[in-house]
C-alpha cells in the first residue's frame, strides 16, 4: 500500500515539476516579447545627432589611387514604419575631406585633397536583434558641392583642386550609396559602406569619384 502511495506522489511530484517549468518558460517568453514589443512602440519618429568617421576615396581611373580623409556633420533619422514595417529614411548633412595619391595623369608623385559639403538621403531597414541591438541597411542618392582643395606635386606646380589647369575638376558631383550598420541603445550607431559618384569629373577621361566610409553617430535626441 505505501508503494502505490509512493508511486502517486512520485508522479505526482513530477507532473508539477514539468508545470512549474512549462509556466515558467511561458511567463519568461511572453516578458522578453513584451519588452521588444514596448521597444518597438517606443522608437522614436525622429532621432538627431552629430556624426564623424573616416574615409578612403580614389578616383576611378588608373593613377589615383586610395587616399584618407575624414567626414563629420549632423545627421537625422525618420521613421518610415507607416510606408513598410521596420523602415527609416535617413538624411545627413557632411563636410567630407577626399581625394587621392599617385601620379594621375602627369606621370609625377602627386597628392589630391578635396573638401565637399555633401547631402546623404538613404532609405533604409532595421532589424531588431534584442533589447540592445538593431542591424541596419540603407541604400540612396547623394549629392556634393566641392568648397576648395588642392593638387599637391612633388616637383612644385601645386595647383587648385578645382578649376586647375591640368584637371580642372566639376565641383558638383552625384552618387549612389550602400551602407550597412548597427544600431545600439537607440543612441549610438556605426555604420560603412560605399558610395560611387556618377559625375565625369573633368568631362573628359570618365573621371569619378569612389569612396568607402566608416562613421559613427550619437542620437541625442
Amino acid at each position: 500500500m505505501h508503494r502505490i502511495f509512493d508511486k502517486i506522489k512520485t508522479y505526482c511530484m513530477k507532473k508539477l515539476l514539468i508545470s512549474l517549468v512549462c509556466a515558467l518558460t511561458l511567463v519568461t517568453g511572453a516578458t522578453a516579447q513584451s519588452k521588444l514589443d514596448k521597444i518597438k512602440e517606443s522608437l522614436p519618429p525622429f532621432k538627431l545627432g552629430a556624426q564623424a568617421g573616416f574615409n578612403v576615396s580614389w578616383l576611378s581611373q588608373s593613377g589615383f589611387n586610395s587616399h584618407a580623409g575624414f567626414n563629420f556633420g549632423a545627421t537625422a533619422m525618420f521613421d518610415a514604419g507607416d510606408l513598410i514595417k521596420d523602415t527609416y529614411v535617413r538624411g545627413s548633412f557632411l563636410v567630407n575631406r577626399i581625394g587621392y595619391d599617385g601620379h594621375g595623369f602627369t606621370g609625377v608623385k602627386e597628392t589630391g585633397n578635396a573638401w565637399y559639403l555633401e547631402i546623404p538621403v538613404r532609405y533604409g531597414y532595421g532589424y531588431l536583434l534584442n533589447n540592445d541591438w538593431t542591424l541596419l541597411g540603407e541604400t540612396g542618392p547623394y549629392i556634393a558641392i566641392g568648397t576648395g582643395g588642392t593638387v599637391k606635386r612633388d616637383i612644385g606646380l601645386d595647383e587648385d583642386y578645382f578649376g586647375g589647369d591640368v584637371y580642372d575638376f566639376d565641383r558638383f558631383d552625384f552618387g549612389w550609396g550602400f551602407h550597412v550598420g548597427a544600431l545600439y541603445d537607440q543612441h549610438h550607431q556605426v555604420m560603412l559602406g560605399w558610395d560611387f559618384g556618377f559625375v565625369d569629373l573633368n568631362n573628359k577621361q570618365n573621371i569619378k569619384n569612389r569612396n568607402f566610409m566608416i562613421s559613427y553617430a550619437y542620437y541625442f535626441l
